[in-house]
């Protein structure tokens, strides 16, 4: 049994699954690895195991990434509350609408192929691999584009103008609520995305867009916009945590490098009582770890493991009759979901051990679980850097003809992908790079949040996070693997 073959094994036993409608691995072109898989596994982990003993001898001028760090986000405006004031802001609220518009629009009406609509290649390339990617690249601009967002402010204020209502909050929002309903959103689109294949299709898709407008509308109208769109909006909350990976990325490298510093509040000065209560603290590692799980189901769902997983769990009688693998799939999600859940919180545990008493497991992984956001941006660009460009292009073309009705509004409407753009060969190194690159900063990123429970030595602290982190690589790369390239046999 070869190591590749050995690690897909594993992820069978730990869970299985994948999600993703626009498969990333859709890949008929194979690349022949210039030396045996084996050696590339190893060496990456290496690299990995080298930046965490390394650390020690990292010159840290203050602490980098304090406990702050988790709690701001909860502390940040979370965009606008109200309509723009400048011309550039008000133009990028009328293209938003314009757009969400026009994709409703052609899901209802358009042409029942998904590859002759505009509707599904917008959605789950255009939006949400792009806009996940220009975030980690650029920054959190979808608190200006938010479409949900801008279309409520429109009707808020117009009705408030009219006198017709007066919005105000009608609840406060419950504190075990937690971000348990982002994560609970994030996990049904994913289910969408990777498990259910007709949600390409335009009809199916105008309904999604229906009943989450509807829903995320029904939020901000009974806990308010800022609330709503801090803790229950799947969507504005997955960008944020993006940005918040992007934001500390970049200040680890400025101190590794520049050797400048931001000063942070020392950790009396952070934590608000409420942001300690237990619910909070276990929805937000469950949904960073969501956020890991869906990029990962994504690539096990498309290897050997899945068919093993499959059989094992036909066997019981509540899936023997689920002809079409929906039950299964759901359940592999969240299976892979909670046994993430599951080694993150006894990693935890275990670092708790080291500590003295007071220190609780979920306070450990609160703060820790941001340290795996570099991981789950890696993997994101590993499974989807070949999709979103080349099945991206499709949309110049549907640009002229949204509506599949042999139109060509802006003469593009016969522009045809350039499948050269993206080869096999620049996808494993993209994928091969980006994955021990999130590595690596995840262990810095952690051994700075350890910084905050033990200042002398808080590598060793940090010891039982890395040696998940060193397997994770091992099991990712494997995944990858799989279905890009040829194995060097020699």
């Amino acid at each position: 049994m070869d190591l590749k073959t050995h690690w897909l094994k594993i992820a069978a036993i730990i869970g299985w699954l994948i999600p993703i409608a626009v498969n990333a691995h859709g890949f008929g072109e194979k690349y022949d690895l210039p030396v045996p898989m084996s050696w590339i596994i190893w060496a990456s982990c290496a690299v990995v195991l080298l930046s965490f003993l390394l650390t020690p001898f990292i010159k840290r001028p203050a602490r980098l990434i304090s406990l702050e760090e988790t709690d701001r986000y909860t502390k940040e405006t979370n965009a606008n509350t109200s309509l723009p004031d400048t011309f550039i802001e008000n133009m990028l609220m009328v293209l938003s609408i314009s757009l969400f518009v026009l994709t409703c629009i052609c899901s209802i009406w358009g042409s029942g192929d998904a590859l002759m609509n505009f509707a599904p290649t917008f959605i789950w390339i255009v939006w949400w691999l792009g806009t996940s990617f220009a975030v980690l690249f650029i920054g959190d601009f979808w608190s200006k584009l938010d479409p949900w967002k801008w279309s409520f402010l429109l009707v808020q204020t117009l009705l408030q103008k009219a006198h017709f209502v007066q919005f105000q909050p009608r609840f406060s929002w419950p504190t075990w609520l937690a971000f348990w309903p982002a994560a609970i959103t994030l996990c049904t689109w994913c289910s969408l995305e990777i498990i259910y294949p007709l949600a390409s299709m335009p009809e199916q898709l105008g309904i999604y867009i229906g009943l989450y407008s509807l829903y995320t509308w029904l939020g901000m109208g009974i806990f308010g916009l800022k609330t709503w769109r801090l803790y229950g909006d799947g969507f504005s909350v997955y960008f944020k945590l993006l940005n918040r990976c992007r934001t500390s990325s970049i200040q680890i490298f400025t101190n590794l490098f520049l050797r400048k510093v931001q000063n942070s509040p020392t950790q009396q000065e952070v934590s608000p009582p409420q942001n300690n209560h237990w619910s909070y603290q276990l929805s937000l590692t469950a949904l960073v770890v969501m956020l890991l799980t869906s990029v990962l189901f994504d690539g096990i769902h498309a290897s050997p493991a899945w068919l093993q997983y499959e059989h094992l769990i036909r066997s019981v009688p509540l899936f023997q009759n689920d002809i079409n693998g929906y039950r299964v799939g759901f359940a592999g999600l969240v299976l892979l979901w909670m046994s993430l859940l599951l080694i993150f919180l006894i990693t935890c545990h275990v670092m708790r051990k080291m500590l003295p008493a007071h220190t609780t497991m979920l306070d450990i992984s609160h703060n820790f679980a941001l340290s795996l956001l570099p991981i789950a941006a890696a993997y994101l660009m590993a499974h989807n850097f070949s999709s979103f460009f080349l099945q991206g292009q499709n949309i110049f073309a549907l640009l002229s003809d949204p509506f599949g009705k042999g139109w060509d509004l802006f003469g593009t409407a016969h522009f045809y992908p350039d499948i050269t753009l993206i080869d096999a060969k620049l996808t494993w190194y993209v994928a091969t790079i980006s994955i021990v690159t999130g590595h690596v900063i995840s262990v810095l990123w952690a051994d700075n949040i350890a910084m905050n429970y033990v200042e002398s030595n808080p590598w060793f602290l940090n010891l039982p996070m890395t040696l998940v982190m060193i397997a994770f690589t091992a099991l990712s790369l494997s995944i990858i693997a799989e279905p890009l390239t040829i194995p060097n046999r020699v």
